[in-house]
């Protein structure tokens, strides 16, 4: 697999825009699933079978568009030691302020040890053509998709330790309101780093390169930003409402 990167100044609009679509739907989850859950009024449909598809198929988007990203990282392992630290610090806050939401080993934790992860083993895996990384990455998702759930493909087990939830093996206690775990989801991601390959190297058709989308695109180039305030804002919201109502 060979390398070609461009420079932070070259970036591919349509990343951004792609990145920024998940995130946007992922705050209007997140905005359903706190007038749901922590505020209990009724969402229609939000427990329904299309929201689902929706919700797993922006998960994947995101976590795949984050790999192919990586090709533009000068610090990958300096940004995944930033992200770790901002996720614990939101593990903190949530487990202080939000006790029956708390964050563990969410989003942000996730993308920090995967990046970190994949700056130490990339010497490795620029090594393997990007075809076979990419197909052996999404086969490895497929076999662990229910991982987290204990199950392999047909196959389940059982495992009582409390301090490998990081892979995906939550004990029976564990609860998180946000919760991306190593196993599957790292795949994703070494999955999307695979595809930054054709990507970097202009392989994809010339649309692919021109596609703008100004809203979505600054959306996604805002995109950890975004993901770091949406819930406290939107939560406040909700609660400053609620008091108002009050009154």
């Amino acid at each position: 697999m060979t390398e070609n990167v461009f420079n932070r100044d070259n970036r591919i609009n349509v990343l951004d825009g792609l990145r920024g679509s998940a995130i946007i739907f992922i705050v209007l989850y997140h905005f359903a699933f706190d007038l749901q859950y922590v505020f209990n009024i009724i969402v229609p449909y939000f427990e329904g079978i299309g929201i689902k598809i929706v919700h797993f198929v922006f998960i994947i988007l995101l976590i795949m568009v984050s790999g192919i990203c990586t090709v533009f990282s000068r610090n990958l392992l300096k940004r995944g030691v930033v992200l770790f630290f901002i996720g614990e610090i939101i593990t903190m806050i949530t487990s202080i302020f939000l006790p029956d939401e708390v964050v563990i080993f969410g989003a942000v934790t996730f993308f920090g040890i995967i990046m970190m992860l994949y700056s130490l083993a990339k010497p490795f895996l620029i090594k393997i053509p990007w075809k076979v990384l990419l197909a052996v990455s999404l086969l490895l998702y497929a076999v662990f998709y229910n991982f987290e759930n204990r199950h392999i493909l047909w196959f389940n087990f059982s495992v009582d330790n409390r301090y490998l939830y990081p892979l995906g093996i939550a004990y029976d206690e564990f609860k998180s309101s946000d919760y991306f775990p190593l196993i599957p989801y790292g795949f994703l991601f070494i999955a999307g780093t695979a595809l930054s390959v054709p990507v970097s190297e202009r392989k994809l058709p010339e649309r692919f390169y021109s596609i703008k989308m100004p809203l979505l695109d600054f959306v996604g180039r805002n995109s950890l930003v975004i993901y770091i305030v949406h819930q406290p804002v939107i939560i406040g919201i909700m609660l400053l409402i609620k008091i108002l109502l009050r009154n």
